[in-house]
Order: structure tokens, then C-alpha cells, then sequence
């Protein structure tokens, strides 16, 4: 069978009928760049929305251990966008990024084959190192963070989680992309660093409130030097190998859970409520059975 008759067999009739996660699929596709979905250009929706589900239905198929979980539809129509709609690209495209492949990197977490699969272990991994590296670097405001508990499931976990798209202008993200390709999935880890950095005069000695506002105030890019500048910081961020010695990843979730329940009510609101917007499930984000986004 041809490369290109493969993927047709896995959007056939019969396939949809049998795949398990199409309720969840087609509830999430609605909620997926809803400017574009609720355009007054009809026909121009209803193409996003059948080729955003063969993408899916199909990668779920084939990528059996990963199936579907939420934030996957984010990535998988931002692909579509950047290649005029192009399906089956994009489902190969998404096949090579699954996997792990050979990178001259030294954090060498390449494939996104382990974010998105049930427990999410590699995204647990890359916090873990994000938090290293963060240390090494920039360790007076990782104390003052760690001091005002301004936790990451409020910005970085969700910035690494979907590649940028939740909160970055789309311009910015198709920079990040580039990025992250050349270096890996490392690569998220310097731009997150490299944003923070950007920022780093109007964050220190700040309130967590004063904080808060300026992390989650990138989506407009005003507070954002432009998406070059942010690389060229990310180029020059030395990530060792000895940043990873003594992680312990399975300490991750259970204390990013007990540091979200105790963040303030009106922050924890407003991140349920955006969470609701996305489907998203905030209070028990990491438990292995969940498929939802660990915010």
C-alpha cells in the first residue's frame, strides 16, 4: 500500500465508525481557533472542520498509545493553517514530530510522543527540566516566584503543553515552531526561558498578582520584543546536562495539584473559566486516566 493510500484507509466510513475517540474529537473541534470556525465564511468552516477530523481521527489510529487528548486539536489545526489545509502533510508532519529522532541537543527530548499519551510523562520530564534550567539561570526569580507561588500550571505548563498557541500571537508561533523543530522539544524550553528573560526587569521583586498580569498578557504581543529577538535570547540560553541530575518527575504532579488548590480564589476562577472555554479539566490535571489538557 502507497503512502498516500494509507492515510485514506484510516478516515474511511468504516474507520470513523470505529474510532473511540470521535465524541471527543468532534467536541473539541468547535472550540479550535473559533475566530476561523465562526467566520461568516461558511464553506471555508465546515473545510477546517472535516479535514481538522480526518487529521485526527487518523493519528489516533495510528498513534494508538497516544489515541487523542485535548490540546492535540490546537496543534494539529495550527499545522493546518500554516499549510493551506493541506491534510495529509500535516499528518505525516505529525507522524515525525511523535517520534524521537537524533538531535545534536543536550537535553535530548526531541518527539512529542510522550506529551500527549495517557499520565503525560514527558511533559512531567520537560517541567521537571524547565525548573532546573530556570534555577540555573535565573535563580533569584525562580526563588521569588517559588516565594510568591506564582506556579507554572499558570503559564509555562501551558505555553510547553501547546507549543505557544494558547497564548502567543499566531505570528509568534509559527517563529516558536521554527524553533523548536531545529532544536527539538528542548527548544520550547529555551523560548519559555528566553520570554522570561524579556521580561525579567518588569517581573523582579514583584507581587504574584503583578506577576500573574505580566505572564499572561503576551497574547496581543505587548509586552513582547518581536519573535526574533526572543529567539536569539533562546540561543544563547546554556542548558547543561548537569541541569537535569536528581529530577524527579513523579514529585511533579502531585505538587503541581496541591499548588494550584492553594493559589488565590478569584485566580483559580480565572483559570477554571478558561479552562471551560478549552474543555479543560484544571483540578485533577495529571491523573493517568485523564485525556484532558494538564493546564
Amino acid at each position: 500500500m502507497c503512502i498516500r493510500d494509507r492515510y485514506k484507509s484510516l478516515i474511511t466510513k468504516e474507520m470513523r465508525g470505529k474510532c473511540k475517540w470521535i465524541k471527543d474529537i468532534r467536541g473539541d473541534i468547535n472550540r479550535t481557533f473559533p475566530e476561523i470556525l465562526n467566520s461568516d465564511q461558511k464553506e471555508l468552516s465546515e473545510l477546517v472542520i472535516r479535514k481538522l477530523e480526518n487529521v485526527l481521527i487518523a493519528i489516533s489510529f495510528k498513534c494508538p498509545k497516544i489515541g487523542y487528548c485535548q490540546g492535540m486539536n490546537y496543534v494539529v489545526g495550527f499545522m493546518l493553517l500554516v499549510s493551506d489545509l493541506e491534510e495529509e502533510e500535516v499528518f505525516w508532519a505529525f507522524i515525525a514530530l511523535e517520534r524521537d529522532r537524533l538531535i545534536q541537543d543536550q537535553l535530548q527530548i526531541c518527539g512529542v510522543n510522550g506529551m500527549y499519551m495517557e499520565g503525560f510523562p514527558k511533559m512531567h520530564y520537560i517541567m521537571e527540566c524547565f525548573h532546573a534550567a530556570f534555577a540555573e539561570l535565573m535563580p533569584k526569580l525562580k526563588l521569588q516566584f517559588d516565594r510568591i507561588r506564582l506556579i507554572d500550571l499558570l503559564w509555562a505548563h501551558k505555553w510547553i503543553f501547546a507549543f505557544f498557541l494558547f497564548s502567543f500571537p499566531f505570528s509568534y508561533c509559527i517563529r516558536f515552531w521554527d524553533y523548536v523543530l531545529a532544536h527539538g522539544i528542548s527548544g520550547s524550553i529555551r523560548i519559555s526561558l528566553a520570554i522570561v528573560t524579556a521580561n525579567k526587569q518588569k517581573l523582579e521583586g514583584k507581587d504574584f498578582n503583578e506577576c500573574y498580569q505580566v505572564l499572561s498578557s503576551f497574547i496581543d504581543g505587548k509586552n513582547l520584543p518581536n519573535a526574533e529577538e526572543i529567539v536569539k535570547i533562546a540561543d544563547h540560553m546554556k542548558i547543561t546536562p548537569g541541569t537535569l541530575r536528581g529530577l524527579k518527575s513523579s514529585n511533579y504532579q502531585t505538587e503541581s495539584i496541591a499548588d494550584f488548590k492553594r493559589l488565590p480564589s478569584n485566580i483559580r476562577d480565572d483559570v477554571e473559566e478558561e479552562a471551560r472555554m478549552n474543555s479543560v479539566n484544571v483540578t485533577e490535571p495529571v491523573k493517568a486516566a485523564s485525556r484532558s489538557i494538564p493546564i
